[in-house]
């Protein structure tokens, strides 16, 4: 690859990834409202609810590696989480009680990624 808009090999490759995730995430998405969580279309022994789960945690990934490496600053990127838990609570309507517990029941996981140290989301 070549350097586009003046991104390096590495910034692409980690952006290549994220948008590959979120796409597989919209997959999931739709086969949850299209045939619930216990269904799957495309393979019996696996469920939308696991694939659904997959794809969040491959995002999930790619994002942390994608703030490990600081192309995006982490500082800036919690400020964000927060404004958006704000704001997310205001459209809610049925989980209006608990959705700032929900959100703030949630740890963060360091996890070591070669020289990069990204941080993850885990329940507690």
């Amino acid at each position: 690859m070549g350097h586009i808009n003046n991104l390096t090999n590495a910034e692409i490759e980690r952006l290549s990834l994220i948008i590959t995730d979120i796409g597989k995430l919209q997959s999931a998405i739709g086969n949850v409202l299209l045939t619930g969580y216990s269904d799957n279309l495309a393979d019996k022994n696996i469920t939308n609810r696991d694939h659904l789960t997959q794809a969040i945690a491959n995002l999930q990934c790619s994002l942390g590696l994608l703030i490990g490496s600081r192309d995006i600053d982490p500082e800036k990127t919690q400020h964000y989480i927060d404004i958006s838990v704000k704001n997310i609570a205001d459209f809610l309507t049925y989980h209006t009680d608990n959705f700032t517990d929900l959100v703030n029941g949630q740890t963060i996981k360091e996890v070591s990624l070669g020289k990069n140290v990204i941080r993850l989301f885990k329940a507690n």
